[in-house]
């Protein structure tokens, strides 16, 4: 009954910035997953995490 939708980026080659997220910013490809759906839906990003709010921000990526 959720209205739950799975995200066809992933599908078209995205895992590609996933991987070099990961890379740049030394972290799991799990977090850079995260990262990589705010910039693609320019959606807020939201986590407790201040390293990880940190990179977004670099990347360009709103806070909330």
């Amino acid at each position: 009954a959720l209205p739950i939708e799975v995200d066809a980026g992933l599908d078209n080659g995205f895992n590609k910035q996933i991987i070099s997220l990961s890379r740049k910013y030394n972290i799991s490809t799990y977090d850079a997953s995260y990262l990589d759906l705010a910039q693609r839906h320019q959606a807020p990003f939201a986590s407790f995490d201040k390293e990880l709010c940190s990179i977004a921000q670099q990347e360009g990526i709103k806070i909330l």
